[in-house]
C-alpha cells in the first residue's frame, strides 16, 4: 500500500496517522454468501474511492500469497542461491559416484553385485557335488588298498571284482581249467594237447593280473583326481568368499555415495519445487 495508489494520495500523505485514515476510509464485511467479503470505501470521488478498494484487495491477496507460499521475495532470492548451491553439490555428487563405479569397473552396481554373489553359489554347489565323489573315490581305493596289503587276491579286491573285462577273463580261466581238469584224467600230466591249455591257463592269469594292477592304479588315480579337484574348488571358493567381502566394502561407499547424491537431489528438487509454486501462485493470483 506504501508503493502503489495510497503512497500518491494527498490526504494520506498529509495525514499524521494513515494507518487510522485507511481504516476510517475502507469498509469491510461479509457478503450473504459467506464465501466472499464486501470491501468499500467512503470518498467523495467514485474514482478514489475504487483506487483505494483495489489498492487494499490487491495488498490483501499479495500478503495472503506470501503467509500461503511461507516466503517472501527476498527468500526467493535465498531459494534461488540455495537451489544453485545444490545444484553444484549435486553435480559433485553425481561425478564422485560415477569415477567410483569407473575405478572398480562396474557397469551397475547391481549387476556386479548379482555376479559376485551367483558365482559364489555356484562354488558352493560345485563342491557339494565334488565332495561326496570324492569320497566315494577314496573309500573305494582305500578298500582295494587294504585287501591288496591283506594278501587277498587282486582280482578278488573291491573295484576290481565289479570290472567287466575282469569278470570275462575269469569266466575263460574257469572253462580252461575245468578243461585242464578233465583232460588231465584222459591223457596224463605231460601230454602237449594237456601242456598247450596249461599255458593257456598261464598267459589268462598273466592277464588277470595285469589287468587287475591296471584297474587299481585307475582307482587310485580317480580318487587323486577327485582330491585335486575338491581342493582347486575349495580354493577357488575361499578366493570367492575373499571377493564378496570386498565387495561389500565396495557397497558400503557405494551406498555412501549414493545416498548423498540421493540426498542431494531431493533437497535440491524441493527447493525448485518451492520456487516454481511461487511463481504459480503470483501468476494464478
Amino acid at each position: 500500500l506504501q508503493q502503489g495508489f495510497l503512497a500518491q494520495s494527498r490526504d494520506f500523505r498529509k495525514s499524521r496517522d494513515p494507518v487510522q485514515l485507511l481504516a476510517e476510509t475502507v469498509r469491510i464485511a461479509p457478503s450473504r454468501s459467506g464465501y466472499v467479503i464486501d470491501v468499500s470505501a467512503e470518498r467523495e470521488d467514485p474514482r478514489e474511492a475504487a483506487q483505494i478498494v483495489n489498492a487494499v484487495v490487491d495488498a490483501y491477496l499479495a500478503e495472503n500469497r506470501r503467509r500461503r507460499l511461507g516466503v517472501s521475495e527476498d527468500g526467493i532470492q535465498e531459494l534461488r542461491v540455495k537451489a544453485d548451491e545444490m545444484r553444484g553439490k549435486m553435480d559433485a555428487a553425481e561425478t564422485e559416484l560415477h569415477q567410483f563405479m569407473v575405478s572398480n569397473r562396474m557397469v551397475s552396481f547391481e549387476d556386479a553385485q548379482n555376479i559376485v554373489v551367483e558365482r559364489l553359489k555356484g562354488l558352493n554347489q560345485n563342491l557339494m557335488e565334488a565332495e561326496p565323489k570324492r569320497v566315494q573315490a577314496e573309500a573305494t581305493f582305500r578298500a582295494a588298498d587294504s585287501a591288496l596289503k591283506a594278501g587277498k587276491p587282486i582280482e578278488s579286491i573291491p573295484g576290481v571284482l565289479e570290472s567287466p573285462i575282469i569278470g570275462e577273463l575269469k569266466l575263460d580261466l574257469a572253462r580252461l581249467e575245468q578243461k585242464y581238469s578233465e583232460m588231465q584224467s584222459r591223457l596224463g600230466e605231460n601230454h602237449p594237447q594237456l601242456q598247450s591249455v596249461s599255458v593257456q591257463i598261464e598267459a589268462l592269469r598273466t592277464k588277470v593280473a595285469m589287468e587287475s594292477t591296471h584297474i587299481l592304479g585307475a582307482l587310485h588315480e580317480r580318487y587323486e583326481q577327485a582330491l585335486r579337484e575338491e581342493e582347486m574348488l575349495r580354493a577357488q571358493l575361499q578366493e570367492q568368499e575373499n571377493n564378496v567381502l570386498r565387495f561389500n566394502e565396495l557397497a558400503s561407499k557405494y551406498n555412501l555415495l549414493k545416498q548423498s547424491r540421493d540426498s542431494l537431489q531431493a533437497t535440491y528438487a524441493t527447493i525448485i519445487r518451492r520456487i516454481d509454486e511461487h511463481y504459480v501462485s503470483r501468476l494464478s493470483g
